[in-house]
């Protein structure tokens, strides 16, 4: 590799590129199929914002997933990361299942700041300080974003 050029002599691994190609096309795809549903209906947000708002930042991922695989190629593939993570998988799917599970019963804030305080103590396995902070700037942001700007309600809970 020449110095002071970087990219040069690397090796470009296919599939990383073919990856994100494959994640671009879907994220332009179901962005074209989500304006097809609408995007707004009188003062409120139609069938298509929130699919859009997730195909865009599918499309936008994949780009910079691209940018990574072009600019550098060398960087290790996630097998050599090591063993997987089984535990860490089964914490996240047991609060997504816990999150979709209780989410009408309990409400928005309870199920969320739950959820959340049990992926990130264990398993990102953060302080109680970040974990804390992070619970408590996601329900205050979402409140913000759903309740105030949108004025779409979140789910309360029988309990409230």
């Amino acid at each position: 590799m020449s110095p002071g050029r970087p990219g040069l002599g690397r090796r470009l691994h296919p599939g990383s590129l073919i990856a994100a190609l494959v994640l671009g096309a879907l994220g332009a795809w179901a962005s074209l199929e989500a304006v097809g549903y609408g995007l707004w209906r009188g003062r409120s947000p139609g069938e298509g914002l929130y699919p859009l708002m997730a195909a865009l930042a599918v499309a936008a991922l994949a780009a910079a997933f691209a940018f990574q695989a072009v600019s550098d190629p060398e960087r290790p593939a996630a097998e050599d990361d090591g063993p997987p993570a089984y535990g860490k998988v089964a914490i996240y799917l047991a609060g997504l299942v816990a999150f979709a599970a209780l989410l009408e019963a309990l409400g928005w804030v309870a199920v969320t700041a739950a959820v959340l305080l049990l992926i990130l103590k264990a398993a990102e396995r953060l302080s109680w300080l970040a974990s804390a902070a992070i619970v408590g700037a996601t329900l205050a942001a979402t409140h913000v974003v759903f309740e105030r700007l949108l004025g779409l309600p979140l789910p309360r809970g029988g309990w409230l």
